[in-house]
């Protein structure tokens, strides 16, 4: 048997385990070789942490893939995510809730509204605020059917 056989029958005896010491056992070994990955190569712990931390939340972004979207947005988006997330704590607003959404998810929802949505609201004289915007990003984001992805939309 492969080491990856071997990894692979472990984790699936693990995961249908129905004793908790085997899942932090899993987790402990998991965590060293994190360790491990994070002080040979940084940048491959970052991909790993952000696939596992997308569980966490219903709309997910990272923040790579966040800038890669935003970054390619025609019209080009109007807010960089210093300037977005400065306005928001000014403002007063929430930039993400718990197990709902992420602040890169938000922020990318409320760039993609002013890219779609921009000319149309300049059409009628419409000067939409931040709260407008964050709301119109929440009717996708909390969307009542469940039917908006935004990792399925934004293709990642």
């Amino acid at each position: 048997m492969t080491m990856k056989e071997r990894y692979e029958q472990l984790y699936k005896y693990m995961a249908e385990s129905k004793d908790p010491e085997n899942m932090k056992l899993f987790g402990q070994v998991m965590g060293e070789l994190m360790d491990r990955a994070i002080r040979n190569d940084a940048s491959f712990a970052e991909k790993e942490i952000d696939k596992l931390e997308a569980m966490m939340w219903q709309q997910y972004l990272s923040r790579s893939e966040a800038e890669h979207i935003v970054g390619n947005m025609s019209p080009s988006a109007p807010w960089g995510f210093g300037t977005w997330k400065s306005a928001m704590q000014q403002a007063g607003l929430p930039t993400m809730e718990e197990g709902l959404y992420n602040e890169y998810a938000l922020w990318t929802e409320m760039n993609k509204v002013m890219s779609d949505h921009g000319e149309t609201y300049r059409r009628y004289g419409i000067s939409p605020d931040l709260q407008l915007v964050r709301d119109l990003a929440l009717d996708d984001l909390k969307d009542q059917d469940g039917v908006y992805d935004i990792r399925e939309y934004f293709d990642v």
